[in-house]
């Protein structure tokens, strides 16, 4: 088990074969929201903004089936030794042809148009759930994370036919300039 502290996970450490430091925010995400990274039950995702394929790669090595949507190239391993796809399209305008388990999303964007698009995506029932990272303007960074996080509360609220919403957010270790998500809706049955 890898010890929580205040600020993070600290000394996770890089795989050689992750193609990109962006793996570790994967790995400290699903530590910090669920306290481990064996947690995770999706078998489907959609990986927004791609390249090079770290979040992608963390995802396939558990046995994930991975869409890849970036303009970018992603590293050839991931699609030579995982089940990811590389889908050569935009991370705002691609749309899935049907419903997955997960949607991740590390693009560098307008913390604004990530929400957005992430909203979009779990109340059009595209994915039943996302992991994903704000990234924070200089100024007013806690303002706007709490004005973002509870605009997203309000939409998933407004779709409860969908389930109970869940959201959860920590500042990570592994990037201080942003904030990680994980939104979901869950069936109370």
């Amino acid at each position: 088990a890898v010890p929580l502290v205040e600020g993070g996970v600290r000394r996770l450490k890089l795989p050689a074969e992750a193609p990109s430091r962006s793996a570790l925010k994967v790995e400290e995400a699903l530590i910090r929201f669920f306290g481990s990274t064996d947690s995770l039950t999706a078998k489907t995702a959609v990986d927004l903004g791609a390249a090079p394929g770290g979040w992608s790669w963390q995802l396939a090595r558990r046995g994930i089936k991975v869409h890849a949507v970036d303009h970018g190239k992603l590293d050839a391993r991931l699609l030579d030794e995982y089940p990811v796809e590389h889908i050569h399209g935009d991370a705002f305008t691609w749309r899935p042809r049907s419903s997955v388990d997960l949607v991740v999303c590390d693009v560098v964007d307008k913390p604004a148009r990530t929400l957005q698009q992430m909203e979009k995506w779990l109340t059009q029932g595209w994915s039943k759930a996302a992991l994903f990272n704000l990234k924070l303007p200089m100024k007013r960074r806690f303002q706007e994370a709490w004005q973002l996080l509870e605009k997203l509360t309000a939409a998933m609220e407004r779709h409860e036919h969908l389930g109970v919403p869940e959201i959860k957010a920590a500042q990570l270790y592994y990037d201080r300039e942003e904030i990680s998500v994980w939104a979901a809706f869950h069936r109370d049955y």
